[in-house]
């Protein structure tokens, strides 16, 4: 039986019968609850903060992007340490990703992190060589199960991964064999105008400078359309495909300023249309990249759900966790 903060955790469907998380659902007040409540809410708050607390680990520059996170034998008698590929936000730091890496830890992975960087968002065609990087990496020392983890524009990094293996039969072969499963936490979408928009908001202070940010990145793409429009769509194109139909989780806010949320529903309808799982979790008031800090309990227990129904990964309990 659930704690009882997690009551009113129920899956839900939408009319098109997409698996969903919902957290629209009613969550109970502390202030008004029993004594129990309190408890029972504060304890699960506890263990979900220990299960983030920084792990020994060793750490591994691959290369400049690449950076290999080994916090457990890579083989024991259960077999190979699966390995979470994380392709946080552009603008993440050491600390942020770290918290990430340390859920995942937590669960009985090692991670092994890509470092974006804008020109590969800006200029797409750049984006390849730290693809085919990646990939020639994967294939010659990475012989696991893999769980992808793309935020932002690393949803998109990820996305041309995908497009350069499949010009490779055998790095088509790994990515079909290895993957085992897709969390995507606010993928940039929503067309090239939602792309220019939710940049100037994100970037400006006051409105006249936002819109002169937003002018300037869409006489760039006109400029350059294709190299950087034609490819996007390209890529919004192969995300929609999903050609290894890899169930996934998609995680997004409907106010936030870069990621249209009826375009993340249309993704998941597409998917489920062709028969590949996938499930939703939406929340209506964070920001970009923020769903995790503003909801910390629900988004480790939504991934603890989809990592059960994959079949990945296991709970490591430290000793600060087997205390609460």
């Amino acid at each position: 039986m659930r704690p009882a903060l997690y009551q009113h955790w129920k899956k839900i469907f939408h009319p098109t019968s997409i698996n969903c998380l919902s957290s629209s659902r009613p969550v109970p007040s502390v202030q008004n609850s029993s004594g129990f409540l309190k408890a029972a809410v504060s304890r699960e708050q506890n263990r979900h903060m220990a299960s983030m607390a920084p792990l020994e680990r060793k750490v591994s520059k691959v290369t400049q992007h690449l950076i290999y996170h080994q916090y457990h034998p890579e083989e024991t008698e259960r077999g190979k340490t699966p390995i979470v590929l994380f392709l946080p936000w552009i603008t993440v730091t050491g600390k942020s990703a770290r918290r990430f890496e340390d859920v995942y830890a937590h669960r009985g992975f090692n991670v092994l992190t890509v470092w974006n960087e804008v020109k590969y968002f800006v200029w797409p065609k750049s984006a390849f060589s730290l693809s085919k990087e990646v990939l020639e990496y994967l294939q010659a020392e990475v012989d696991c199960d893999l769980v992808v983890h793309g935020m932002s524009i690393g949803a998109y990094l990820y996305t041309m991964i995908v497009m350069a293996a499949l010009q490779n039969p055998q790095h088509t072969s790994y990515l079909r064999d290895h993957v085992k499963g897709n969390i995507f936490d606010s993928i940039v979408c929503g067309g090239v105008k939602q792309m220019a928009l939710g940049v100037s908001k994100t970037v400006a202070n006051n409105v006249a400078l936002e819109k002169l940010i937003q002018g300037t990145i869409l006489t760039y793409f006109n400029l350059t359309k294709s190299h950087t429009v034609d490819l996007y769509n390209d890529a919004i194109q192969l995300f929609y495909d999903n050609p290894f139909l890899t169930s996934s989780l998609l995680l997004y806010s409907t106010v936030d300023r870069m990621s249209d949320p009826k375009t993340v529903e249309s993704i998941a309808r597409a998917w489920e249309d062709r028969g590949i799982q996938v499930m939703l979790q939406k929340w209506t008031d964070s920001k970009h990249v923020e769903l995790m800090k503003d909801h910390t309990v629900e988004y480790i227990e939504c991934l603890d759900e989809y990592l059960a129904y994959i079949k990945m990964g296991n709970r490591v309990h430290s000793p600060l966790m087997a205390k609460l």
